[in-house]
């Protein structure tokens, strides 16, 4: 990427830098599931944005530098800019997931944990989620989602999407040194907090985006750190275009990711494994409808966030090599929250070995795997990137364990951010403003793996393929 990253860059100054040497490029555009555009913004245009919220929270009685913003969006642009607002105020903005007519519970016992943990000053939301949050505080007389709900309201509560932009509005600089706080999935555990800070992002993305003149297209969640990181951050990060579509878009038509991908000539974009399935299901691509598509120009087609099948893998490989898609453009990766994003990629290879023994502590490699019921298969997920050290550790002792021995995965490095909490007893470092912060690579983490021998890189089970 032609641009200097320098330590005192942050994520403002570097779209304030790309917004003077390519004003008029396409930064974002947001479509429909027919591939309809709904949202455009070019470089310029985004950063008006960006600076017409900004002077807006600035503004905002009580919201003070270091102060912590929800931010919950419908999929779009404007979190994107929501959270930009907030960087360049001197706020630290927390993704959260999305608010649907069918989780309310669920979605409000979340946030409801996020806003306790944080200690969140503001809330900051479009109109469509105001509305469906005001029907679900209707529609649910419980009074655990109704309490829950009364406290997120009590908080200072803006409606950005009713904020007219500005093209004459100029915020000052004073960035916090977090760029936002990434929770957790909390699919074993509450969700925890993690530190994401301008440096993690800057090293992170050299490491991730290795050329220039990067489109992509996605459909992953925003709040999730494979999308909003990987493809909204590092657009701007490296001066790339990226084409956004909602997951329920994708749901509802697998054909138009697909297509955009052939539509904008993309070079990069990134999925789940069950992406994989839905593409490879004939009721859901057409076997007719395949000539069509054109994956030549992609340069990285990402496999991670769940499991990897090996057979999934390599039939969606054998299927769309009739596209153009190149053995090389088509790998996983392997990531997580607590390392800014992603730990190592371009995994290619596949083993099996025997779970019977891989559960007593032992690998034993199955090359015979027809019918074997005891076979576990596992896709490598790649060589560690940049100046990453990743380990695979006995996870009692912390101690490497030799090549080819399972463990679990520790993995130290720039990208590395800190953990937050506001309970005293999981303070490593002195508190600031009510947060605890300790190094997320202060101990393993909890991703199963096998360290490598003959192999490249490390081979992952259970879900230690997720970003």
């Amino acid at each position: 990427m032609n641009i200097n990253f320098a330590p005192t860059l942050n994520i403002n100054s570097i779209l304030r830098d790309w917004v003077e040497r390519q004003p008029d490029r396409r930064l974002f555009a947001f479509v429909d599931s027919r591939g309809e555009v709904l949202e455009d913004y070019s470089y310029a245009a985004f950063s008006r944005r960006v600076e017409t919220l900004a002077s807006a929270l600035i503004e905002v009685d009580g919201l003070v530098p270091g102060e912590r913003v929800v931010l919950s969006y419908q999929p779009g642009i404007e979190l994107v800019a929501a959270l930009f607002a907030c960087s360049k105020a001197g706020l630290v903005p927390i993704p959260t997931p999305s608010l649907s007519a069918f989780d309310f519970v669920a979605w409000i016992g979340r946030i409801d944990h996020i806003v306790a943990d944080s200690g969140a000053a503001a809330w900051l939301a479009c109109g469509r989620t105001l509305e469906l949050f005001e029907e679900g505080r209707q529609r649910y007389a419980d009074p655990i989602p109704r309490e829950a709900a009364n406290r997120l309201e009590a908080l200072a509560v803006i409606e950005t999407t009713a904020i007219e932009t500005d093209p004459e509005a100029r915020a000052p600089d004073r960035p916090h040194p977090i760029a936002f706080l990434q929770y957790t999935s909390g699919s074993t555990n509450n969700p925890k907090g993690v530190c994401v800070s301008h440096q993690n992002l800057i090293a992170n993305c050299r490491a991730v985006v290795d050329y220039d003149n990067q489109i992509a297209v996605t459909w992953l969640p925003q709040h999730h750190d494979m999308g909003l990181i990987g493809y909204y951050i590092y657009a701007v990060l490296s001066g790339g275009t990226t084409w956004g579509l909602s997951p329920r878009s994708f749901m509802q038509n697998p054909s138009i990711w697909l297509e955009l991908l052939t539509r904008h000539k993309a070079t990069a974009t990134s999925v789940p494994n069950f992406a994989l399935e839905l593409c490879l299901n004939e009721r859901r691509v057409p076997p007719a409808d395949i000539e069509r598509y054109d994956l030549s120009s992609l340069r990285m087609l990402m496999v991670a966030a769940e499991p990897v099948s090996p057979e999934t893998f390599e039939a969606f490989r054998r299927k769309f090599a009739r596209c153009g898609l190149r053995d090389e453009a088509l790998f996983v990766a392997f990531g997580l929250a607590e390392f800014t994003l992603a730990v190592s990629s371009h995994g290619r290879r596949a083993i099996s070995v025997d779970r019977r023994r891989l559960a007593q502590g032992q690998v034993s490699l199955v090359t015979e795997t027809s019918g074997v019921s005891h076979a576990l298969p596992l896709m490598s997920c790649g060589s560690a990137l940049g100046d990453t050290d990743l380990r695979i550790v006995d996870p009692g002792t912390g101690i490497e364990v030799p090549p080819g021995e399972p463990g679990k995965s520790g993995v130290p490095g720039r990208a590395a951010p800190w953990a937050i909490g506001r309970s005293p007893k999981r303070t490593k470092r002195s508190s600031r403003r009510g947060w605890s912060m300790r190094r997320t690579s202060a101990s393993p983490s909890c991703e199963p793996a096998i360290s490598g021998s003959c192999m490249t890189g490390g081979f992952m089970s259970a879900d230690a393929s997720r970003t």
